[in-house]
């Protein structure tokens, strides 16, 4: 029986990094990763689903940062990142930020980082 992964919310419109990013993420056995284009979708799996971690591109809400506190509270997550984009301020927020344009490289290696440090320490 193996370790369970952890379970990571990724919330971003645009296709092919979201489904870069979790398919990579699978494959390597990083993170179970479930994927939402919107935040009326992600909003629906938090209804239900308990997440290790939340990833949110400020593309998918209008104030992301709120935004993603508040998916992090509904799934009970110990961490959040938020995808900023350049033209945005960087907002005043106790979860960690990642500017685009996204190195995908880097992005799994932070999802991979919750399987093996959930408190993001």
């Amino acid at each position: 029986m193996s370790s369970a992964l952890p379970r990571v919310l990724l919330v971003e419109p645009q296709f092919v990094l979201r489904r870069t990013v979790a398919t990579v993420a699978r494959d390597l056995r990083l993170a179970d990763v479930d994927e939402a284009a919107t935040l009326g979708a992600a909003e629906h799996l938090a209804q239900t689903q308990r997440y290790d971690g939340v990833v949110l591109s400020s593309g998918a809400a209008p104030d992301a940062a709120d935004a993603l506190a508040r998916l992090v509270a509904q799934t009970r997550a110990t961490r959040g990142l938020l995808l900023l984009a350049p033209a945005h301020a960087e907002p005043a927020t106790p979860h960690a930020v990642l500017r685009r344009p996204v190195n995908v490289k880097a992005l799994v290696k932070l999802l991979g980082g919750i399987a093996t440090d959930p408190q993001g320490r």
